[in-house]
């Protein structure tokens, strides 16, 4: 009887273990300042690789080793309440395009303001940091450039019509 006990209480602990792989699990991974100084300026300037206003941000979560488990899970990451998605995922690097960012605000991310959300198991030695960045504003969005100049053509339409 203690036998079949014992086996049974066995039986149960493996079917426990193998519900919680760490495939299944999930968590979060914050940024704790790679890629950046005290300053909160970023290590590397780079505008041949990124679009100006922009950064990479890498995701590894272990050295190069893609997340165990489903290997189809995409991690995704949050910054400033902002999600976003992977943008390429090569040799086990997950990388993440964001607007650029830098000074304080930068430095405010420490605190959980950058962080990746992930399915699966770490390795033991997980990375986040930011690869590069090129500041500049990049290219202003529709309407920004056609309003004042929609403004400024509807004031000379009107002090137009006033001459004549």
């Amino acid at each position: 009887m203690k036998i079949g006990r014992t086996i049974r209480n066995f039986v149960i602990f493996v079917a426990i273990l193998a519900v919680m792989t760490p495939g299944a699990m999930a968590g979060t991974m914050d940024w704790t300042g790679q890629g950046a100084d005290n300053a909160g300026e970023l290590d590397e300037i780079n505008c041949s690789d990124s679009q100006p206003g922009e950064m990479q941000w890498n995701f590894i979560p272990d050295n190069g080793n893609t997340l165990s488990g489903d290997e189809n899970v995409t991690p995704n990451m949050t910054v400033s309440g902002n999600t976003y998605y992977v943008d390429t995922h090569t040799g086990g690097v997950y990388k993440f395009i964001t607007p650029y960012i830098s000074g304080q605000s930068l430095l405010n991310l420490l605190n959980g303001g950058a962080v990746v959300n992930y399915e699966g198991g770490l390795g033991t030695t997980p990375v986040l940091t930011i690869s590069h960045g090129c500041p500049g504003s990049g290219i202003p969005e529709f309407p920004t450039i056609a309003l004042p100049v929609a403004a400024i053509l509807g004031l000379m339409f009107i002090f137009g019509r006033k001459r004549d």
